[in-house]
C-alpha cells in the first residue's frame, strides 16, 4: 500500500523493499563478472536469459518457490547455489533442489563460489567460518535493483544480538557478538541511495512548524538490525552522523528500525533518533504472559511497563509498532480479548498479530519436535500467518479463530481511522505545504477508487476512506497522517483477507503423520539445526 499510494503506479508490481542479502552479494562481486538482480516481487524471471550461474536467497515461506525457480534453470542446464536462512537452517533439504548451497552468512564465500564457478569446480556445499566483519563491506548495490517501484530501502548498521529468544534464527545464522559499520560507512550507503532517481529523490517541500522549509525524501530507509540499540554508544554515534548528513545536505530522511522494549525509557537516545528522522520503531512485545516471556528467554520485557514503554516513544514524536505472538503454551481462549483490551487502551495503530511459529533452526523447533507437536511441515505455511503446531491450552481451529478476531479487532478500518485521529493532535515536525496537500490529496482519492474498483475495497469503505482523506492530508497535512492513512488502507484490507484465506484452512484437518509424508526433510531434528 505504501508503493501504491506515494509511487501511484496502482498497474504496476511495487513491493516494500528488496531484502539485503543479494544487493550486498552484488557488491561483493570481484571485478569481471555481469551482475543482474531479479526480484519476483516486482518483475518476472527470464528463464532463458543466458545466465551462467544463479544464486537464490530465501527464507522459509519462500522455500517451495526457490526450489521452483532453481528447477527450471538447471532445466536448461544452468547452475543454481542456493543460501540464506532457511538454507542455512535446512542445508540437507535445500541440496535436494540446488547444485550447491551456501551456509552461514556468505559475505567471504561469495568470491570463492563465483571462482569455483568459473573454473568448473563448483563444490556442492559452502560453509561460512564464522561470522564476518563489517567494517571493510562495500555499499550494496540497490543500483542495480528496480528501485523504483520499491518504497523504502533496506540498508543494517549492526549483525547479530546477544539476546536468545528460543523461537528466534538471528543468533544461530548471525551469533551472539554484535558486529558493526561505522557511521562512515553508513552514511556512504545513505549517500548510495540517496544519489538514485528513486524512491528516496528529493522532491517534496515540507515545512517545519517554524517556518522552515527543507526537502524531504519521497521514500525511506529501514534500518534492518535486530536491534539498532543494542549497543547504545553506537546507536547515538549513527544518529549524530545521519542528523549531520541531513543538515549538510538540506534533507529530511524518514527511516525506521527495530529495538527492544528497553530502549523506550531511554529518553536521550529516543531524543536522538527522532532528530535524526527516525519515524517508527519495531518493537517484540511478544506476549501478555510472564511464564511465556521465560520460556521465550525474553528477559527485558516486563508487560506491566508495556504503556509506560508505548507512551514515551510517542511523546518523543515516533511511533511504535507492536509485535505480538499468540498461541503460546501460557495462553487461552481469553488472550485475544486481552490483546484487543491493550491495543485500545494504549490508542496502539501499529498492530502486527503472529501466530506463534517454530522456525527451522530454533530452540522453539526442537522442543517441538521432541514433543510430537508439528502439524504442518510445508515450507511456505512457516510464515506466521498459520497454525502450524498443536497448540496446549487450545485447539488448532480456535487458534486460528483467535487469530482472524484479532486481527478484525485491532486492524479493522474503522478502528485504525478512529485511532489516528486522535493521535493527529500530537504535535508533529513536519507538514507538507499546502499546494502539496491538494495535489496528494486528489492522488490519494484516485488510489481509493482504483483499489475500490478492483474489488481490494467495499463501497462503505471508499467512502468512509473519501470523508476522511481532507482530514488527514489537507487539514493536517503531516508526515505522520500520510503514514496512517495509507496504514488504515493496508492493514484494513489484510484483516478482510486474512479472514477469508483462514476460513478454508478452518476445514481442512491434518494430522503430523500425513504431514510428515509431504516434506520429510524437515521432519527431522538433525536438519533444522
Amino acid at each position: 500500500m505504501d508503493s501504491l499510494f506515494f509511487r501511484a503506479k496502482p498497474f504496476s508490481r511495487t513491493y516494500f523493499g528488496i531484502p539485503l542479502a543479494i544487493p550486498t552479494l552484488a557488491g561483493l562481486t570481484p571485478p569481471g563478472h555481469e551482475v543482474c538482480i531479479v526480484d519476483e516481487m516486482v518483475e518476472r524471471i527470464d528463464f532463458d536469459d543466458g545466465y551462467d550461474l544463479v544464486g537464490i536467497s530465501a527464507m522459509t515461506c519462500k522455500a517451495t518457490r526457490a526450489y521452483q525457480i532453481a528447477r527450471e534453470f538447471r532445466r536448461r542446464g544452468v547452475r543454481v547455489v542456493m543460501g540464506g536462512i532457511h538454507a542455512s537452517m535446512c542445508p540437507d533439504e535445500a541440496a535436494q533442489h540446488v547444485d550447491s548451497v551456501a551456509v552461514g552468512e556468505a559475505d567471504e564465500l561469495w568470491a570463492g563460489i563465483l571462482l569455483d564457478a568459473q573454473s568448473g569446480r563448483l563444490k556442492p556445499r559452502y560453509q561460512a567460518d564464522g561470522f564476518p566483519e563489517l567494517g571493510a563491506l562495500p555499499p550494496p548495490r540497490h543500483d542495480l535493483t528496480r528501485h523504483t517501484q520499491y518504497f523504502c530501502f533496506f540498508l543494517q548498521t549492526t549483525r547479530g544480538c546477544p539476546r536468545a529468544c528460543n523461537f528466534c534464527t538471528v543468533t544461530t545464522q548471525n551469533g551472539r557478538a554484535l558486529r558493526k559499520k561505522s557511521p562512515n560507512q553508513i552514511i556512504a550507503e545513505v549517500q548510495a541511495v540517496v544519489g538514485l532517481p528513486n524512491p528516496l529523490r528529493p522532491v517534496v517541500i515540507d515545512r517545519e512548524r517554524d517556518g522552515q522549509k527543507r526537502r524531504v525524501a519521497s521514500g525511506a530507509i529501514f534500518f534492518v538490525d535486530d536491534n539498532f540499540a543494542i549497543d547504545r554508544t553506537h546507536a547515538l554515534a549513527v544518529c549524530r552522523a545521519l542528523k549531520a548528513f541531513q543538515d549538510d545536505n538540506d534533507v529530511h530522511l524518514n527511516w525506521f528500525t527495530q529495538c527492544d522494549v528497553k530502549t523506550g525509557f531511554d529518553d536521550d537516545l529516543l531524543a536522538a533518533m527522532k532528530d535524526a528522522g527516525c519515524m517508527n520503531i519495531f518493537m517484540g512485545f511478544e506476549s501478555l504472559q510472564p511464564d511465556a516471556l521465560r520460556a521465550f528467554n525474553k528477559k527485558v520485557n516486563v508487560p506491566e511497563r508495556y504503556h509506560q514503554c508505548i507512551a514515551n516513544v510517542e511523546r518523543h514524536g515516533i511511533d511504535v509498532t507492536t509485535s505480538i505472538i499468540i498461541g503460546t503454551d501460557y495462553e487461552n481462549a481469553r488472550s485475544g480479548d486481552e490483546w484487543a483490551r491493550f491495543a485500545e487502551t494504549n490508542r496502539v495503530f501499529y498492530m502486527f498479530p503472529n501466530i506463534m511459529t517454530p522456525y527451522p533452526g530454533t530452540e522453539l523447533m526442537a522442543e517441538m519436535e521432541t514433543e510430537g507437536r508439528i502439524l504442518r511441515r510445508e515450507p511456505e505455511l512457516y510464515n506466521i500467518r498459520n497454525v502450524i503446531f498443536r497448540p496446549k491450552q487450545l485447539a488448532p481451529d480456535e487458534l486460528r479463530s483467535m487469530y482472524v478476531e484479532l486481527c478484525q479487532r485491532t486492524l479493522g478500518l474503522n478502528r485504525l481511522l478512529k485511532t489516528a485521529i486522535a493521535k493527529l493532535r500530537r504535535p508533529n515536525r513536519y507538514y507538507l505545504t499546502h499546494r502539496w496537500r491538494l495535489f496528494i490529496w486528489l492522488s490519494f482519492s484516485l488510489m481509493f477508487v482504483v483499489l475500490a474498483a478492483r474489488r481490494k475495497l467495499s463501497l462503505l469503505q471508499l467512502v468512509r476512506l473519501l470523508l476522511a482523506a481532507p482530514r488527514f492530508l489537507v487539514l493536517d497535512g503531516s508526515l505522520n497522517a500520510l503514514g496512517y492513512l495509507v496504514n488504515a488502507v493496508g492493514f484494513g484490507t489484510f484483516a478482510v483477507s486474512e479472514r477469508h484465506r483462514l476460513r478454508a484452512a478452518r476445514e481442512e484437518t491434518v494430522t503430523p503423520a500425513t504431514r510428515r509424508e509431504v516434506s520429510p526433510s524437515l521432519a527431522h531434528r538433525d536438519r533444522v539445526g
